[in-house]
């Protein structure tokens, strides 16, 4: 249906015309533009790493505000649907990591086997800088709220009682409900779902064992 109100707009030679032009811009940009490491966008030289690992930090602050401002809507008494809210949280979730991990991944890569110092040492800057930012996100109890409240509806006895007996979890598709336990016990490893207490009783724990 696409391809076909297009084409009641534009004729064959106009369609090619504009794909001509689009591959030449194209062209231009890429003759212009400086390669990057690893195709990651914005990753031309060493000094881009801390550059691309704060910017990552600043898209999923954007991300956590977003869903803490779902967790004020829920307070608030705001309707929407329970299956879709299930699901974009989990996208949400999703998104911060695959901004992190996209960064971080490379950094890892590039400082474990770049031939480059500078590289090397650009990349380890960036991997330090997010993984002290990972440390913050596993911790977020916001986060884990939103996972708790609005995919597990267990958050607590108010939520479940707000939101009624229904499990909202059983509902989804299979691949978000591997996708949902998976990062509950990520976060709960770490003992954020225990009082202060027993979370420093566990952080103390790890300790040892690492």
């Amino acid at each position: 249906h696409f391809q076909r109100s297009r084409s009641l707009g534009r004729s064959a030679y106009q369609d090619q015309r504009a794909i001509t032009r689009s591959l030449s811009i194209s062209a231009a940009r890429a003759s212009i533009d400086p390669p990057t490491l690893f195709s990651l966008p914005g990753l031309s030289y060493p000094s881009d790493f801390a550059q691309l690992a704060n910017k990552a930090i600043r898209d999923c602050n954007s991300i956590r505000q977003e869903l803490a401002s779902a967790l004020n809507e829920e307070d608030d008494g705001a309707k929407i649907n329970q299956i879709q809210r299930a699901k974009q949280t989990l996208h949400l979730l999703d998104d911060i990591s695959n901004v992190v991990c996209t960064v971080i991944d490379a950094a890892e890569l590039c400082r474990s086997t770049h031939a480059s110092q500078q590289w090397r040492n650009g990349a380890s800057d960036a991997f330090g800088i997010l993984s002290e930012y990972i440390g913050s996100l596993n911790a977020d109890e916001r986060l884990y709220r939103s996972l708790r409240t609005f995919v597990f509806n267990d958050e607590n006895e108010h939520t479940a009682t707000a939101h009624g007996s229904s499990n909202i979890i059983a509902q989804l598709p299979p691949e978000y409900q591997r996708m949902a336990t998976a990062m509950r016990k990520e976060f709960e490893r770490d003992g954020i779902h225990l009082n202060y207490t027993q979370r420093e009783e566990a952080r103390e724990l790890n300790n040892v064992i690492v």
